[in-house]
C-alpha cells in the first residue's frame, strides 16, 4: 500500500522528513486502512502550493476510484463550489 500512496521509499522516515503532500497521503492511507465508509474533507490541500494541490486532487480521485470510500471536500481555493471525485451525493 505504501507504494500505491507514493510513500514506498519513505517507509522508515520520520514525519518531519516528509513533505506536506506526503503527510497528506499518509493521512489518506490511514483512513483507507481503517475502512471508514465516508470521509468529509474541508480544504484538505489548502496549505499546499497550487501545483501540488492539483496533483493531489487528481491522485486522490484515482485512489478513491480504486479503494473507496467516496469523499467530498469543499475547496474554497477552487472556482468550483464542491468537488466530489467519485460522484458522492
Amino acid at each position: 500500500m505504501l507504494e500505491r500512496f507514493g510513500l514506498g521509499e519513505f517507509a522508515q522516515a520520520w514525519p518531519w522528513q516528509l513533505s506536506g503532500g506526503m503527510r497528506q497521503r499518509a493521512a489518506f492511507l490511514r483512513t483507507v486502512i481503517a475502512g471508514h465508509p465516508l470521509m468529509l474533507l474541508d480544504e484538505p490541500f489548502g496549505a499546499l502550493d497550487g501545483i501540488t494541490r492539483a496533483d493531489l486532487q487528481e491522485w486522490l480521485s484515482k485512489v478513491w476510484a480504486e479503494f473507496g470510500p467516496p469523499s467530498c471536500w469543499s475547496p474554497t481555493t477552487s472556482p468550483r463550489p464542491c468537488s466530489c471525485p467519485t460522484g458522492c451525493t
